[in-house]
């Protein structure tokens, strides 16, 4: 996919892996600061682990106060 790999080339990221965030809370908060900051519009979040660990993840996610408008898209948990 050209545009996706173009997409990737502009942010200096050698492929989808180096878009994958695994931490803690204060991991997921820096990592979401740093795309909101690079001008991302649109995150992911697909959490793994224990149904607890991914509820939190979410509500971590989920609380995170952008400065400007992120979209966050949940996958993975049904509460």
């Amino acid at each position: 996919m050209p545009a996706y790999r173009a997409s990737l080339d502009r942010a200096g990221l050698s492929g989808p892996a180096d878009t994958v965030v695994v931490g803690d809370e204060s991991v997921i908060v820096d990592a979401l600061a740093r795309f909101r900051d690079a001008s991302a519009t649109d995150v992911i979040v697909s959490p793994l682990g224990s149904l607890a660990d991914r509820a939190r993840t979410l509500d971590v996610a989920g609380g995170f106060s952008p400065r400007e408008s992120v979209n966050l898209y949940t996958a993975g948990v049904r509460r």
